[in-house]
């Protein structure tokens, strides 16, 4: 299934991800790159950005990067998420970038890395779930 950028950003906007500020600049089948601009609202009670922010940026770009390699209305679904943080985030904007790197039949590996600026501050990797048609 193939979506504009701009078709993505308004399905999402309303929901979870569009919340937060998720927004993709980049989508092709096996990858996609979003990005989030770090506000006080998702900082954490110590000052620094939530780490479930990380997780929602690693896990949407997965699924933006994921869907377009699948059959339209294919149902799939995480089964894990790996996350690895080396940075404190207080501010600016973080840039995901997803490549799928590996897909088949049920099961699908992909991996997303975080960076602000040129410093890489997390890293994620994830499996999902794609149902039989």
């Amino acid at each position: 299934m193939e979506l504009s950028i701009d078709q993505v950003n308004e399905m999402i906007a309303p929901r979870f991800p569009g919340m937060v500020g998720v927004r993709f600049t980049e989508l092709a089948p096996g990858r996609s790159v979003c990005e989030l601009t770090v506000r006080g609202q998702l900082h954490n009670p110590a000052g620094v950005l939530h780490g479930g922010v990380h997780y929602t940026l690693a896990d949407t770009g997965m699924a933006m990067a994921l869907w377009p390699m699948l059959d339209a209305d294919l149902p799939f679904t995480t089964i894990e998420i790996k996350m690895s943080y080396f940075k404190a985030v207080t501010g600016g904007t973080l840039v995901c970038t997803t490549t799928v790197v590996n897909k088949g039949r049920r099961i699908a590996f992909l991996e997303s890395e975080i960076r602000d600026g040129a410093r890489i501050v997390a890293k994620a990797s994830g499996t999902y779930y794609i149902a039989a048609p």
